[in-house]
């Protein structure tokens, strides 16, 4: 466990159905952290109690909620208990633990205000047609990857993760649009190791979401952005 210089660092994990891969991240997380938190998004398995087993702070919601109300809940959670940084990394393995202090040392070393995870490929063609307007607008290359960290002055000017069902990327498109400093972190890009729980599946209709994500985000962010933040 690390207090990284007496600033407290809280991972959200989202979690469903993933009893089987869920101990082994809680795990690999917690020497990189002060603490980890597992939102379980009422499991039908033994996520939660698996997840507790192996260190974390669960919180399970009383009825499915999808992806982005899950991250709601935690961000809000992780509020509460005074975070200073807050990581979100997933629960099924397709990102690593111990790519945690990568993700944290531009922000450590005072260069960023968030960082956002880098796949060097995707698995879905809307997640390429949406990395190819975010980077011309935002400068970030995988806005959908869900491996990211924030610091505290970026979570307290966003009232909350997610209002828009952008797929995740809401909190960070709004506070690159309001002035923060983001930066890509490259990671590699990993097969899941539950494919049944994914939050966007590869089929037709997941493009279609992340597609109408993306408009979403855009109408969001209209005008020009500010140069640095308040």
């Amino acid at each position: 466990m690390t207090s990284d210089n007496h600033r407290t660092i809280i991972a959200i994990i989202p979690a469903y159905n993933e009893a089987g891969t869920v101990a082994d991240i809680i795990r690999r997380t917690l020497p990189h952290v002060s603490k980890v938190i597992v939102v379980d998004d009422a499991s039908t398995d033994a996520t939660a109690q698996v997840a507790r087993t192996a260190g974390a702070t669960v919180y399970q919601e009383p009825i499915n909620r999808g992806y982005n109300s899950v991250l709601n809940t935690g961000f809000t959670l992780a509020k509460q208990m005074d975070a200073d940084i807050i990581i979100t990394i997933d629960a099924d393995g397709e990102h690593r633990p111990e790519d945690i202090p990568n993700m944290l040392e531009p922000i450590r070393a005072g260069r960023a205000d968030l960082t956002v995870g880098a796949r060097s490929s995707f698995p879905q063609l809307a997640e390429y047609i949406y990395s190819f307007y975010s980077r011309l607008r935002f400068g970030i290359i995988d806005p959908l990857c869900g491996f990211k960290a924030y610091t505290r002055k970026v979570i307290e000017q966003s009232e909350r993760f997610d209002t828009r069902r952008s797929a995740g990327t809401e909190m960070t498109f709004t506070a690159i649009h309001r002035g923060f400093r983001a930066q890509n972190v490259p990671i590699p890009f990993l097969i899941r190791q539950n494919d049944t729980s994914r939050y966007y599946s590869r089929r037709f209709y997941g493009n279609i979401k992340i597609l109408r994500a993306m408009f979403s985000i855009m109408f969001a962010t209209l005008g020009p952005r500010k140069s640095k933040n308040g």
